[in-house]
């Protein structure tokens, strides 16, 4: 599975999609980076986030191939059925030109906000992000810097995005 993170090429923000609202459990945490996964058969996953950046956000595919990979978290969560499983998530960093504008596609995400760090982090703490994305994002912001090794806590929330037991 993909989890790709766009960001303005300024920094200063990261485009955010709300995602199709089908049911309650989807309204109550619907924000989310554009992804989709597992990748299909044949397909590796940077050619799935080319894929699906299409599908979801309209990015043009000679842009979206531009997503660099940056790693991968990993979880044990609850499927479908209540049982436990555990998944991996591939993590790509996607820089959009400032006057790129995602726009909804196939019916996956509703709309788009372009967010500065500080409100994706308001989101999280509100809970607004389902707890698989907020993974995502905790990486991406301990890889840029917004959160450091001098915070308290930071080493567990470092270990706590991988699980070893996924692979």
């Amino acid at each position: 599975r993909q989890r790709v993170v766009p960001r303005r090429r300024d920094g200063r923000a990261d485009v955010v999609g709300r995602a199709a609202q089908r049911d309650e459990a989807d309204v109550a945490r619907a924000p989310r980076p554009p992804r989709r996964g597992p990748p299909p058969a044949g397909l590796s996953p940077a050619e799935n986030v080319v894929k699906e950046a299409g599908e979801e956000a309209g990015v043009p595919a000679a842009l979206a191939a531009t997503a660099v990979p940056v790693g991968a978290v990993s979880y044990r969560g609850v499927d479908e059925e209540k049982r436990l499983k555990n998944d991996a998530l591939f993590c790509f960093d996607l820089q959009l030109p400032a006057d790129f504008r995602p726009t909804p596609v196939d019916g996956e995400v509703d709309e788009f906000y372009l967010w500065t760090l500080d409100q994706v982090v308001d989101h999280i703490l509100q809970g607004d992000f389902k707890p698989n994305v907020v993974l995502v994002i905790v990486d991406f912001l301990m890889r840029r810097g917004f959160l450091t090794p001098d915070m308290d806590g930071y080493l567990e929330l470092a270990a706590a995005l991988r699980n070893p037991d996924s692979r």
